[in-house]
């Protein structure tokens, strides 16, 4: 009887434990300038200012023909919103981490879309 328990503790420790590692890595990954993607979101830290990739997402949403719907910028941060041809809500905000280092996060629908949210970024990228 108590050898069950004992393997089902066991069990879910190993688990929690290796859940812990894998989210580090991914943190880790993401701020070493690296993708990742979590939680239905894309982030990447991108060596631009704020306002160039304010501007290059705003340019990637048009060119991708995703109607804007949303623009909003300040000094620290922007979100631009737009829809889709399906009208899947695209969301892509930018806040900045230092003169030339600024966050980028997309999301494509309500669980998110890894896959269209990488031909967004690859389009933002390219606008630079």
């Amino acid at each position: 009887m108590k050898r069950p328990l004992l393997l089902a503790l066991m069990f879910c420790a190993v688990s929690l434990l290796l859940t812990g590692c894998a989210a580090l890595l991914v943190g880790a990954a993401a701020g070493a300038g690296g993708v990742a993607y979590v939680q239905g979101e894309l982030k990447v830290t991108e060596s631009v200012s704020l306002v160039v990739a304010q501007r290059a997402a705003e340019k990637a949403l048009t060119d991708l023909k995703l109607g804007i719907q949303k623009r909003q910028a300040d000094g620290l941060s922007g979100v631009l919103e737009a829809r889709t041809s399906g009208d899947q809500k695209v969301t892509v905000k930018t806040k900045r981490i230092a003169d030339k280092s600024t966050e980028i996060g997309i999301r494509v629908g309500v669980l998110g879309d890894e896959a269209k949210s990488r031909q967004i970024l690859n389009r933002i990228q390219a606008s630079y």
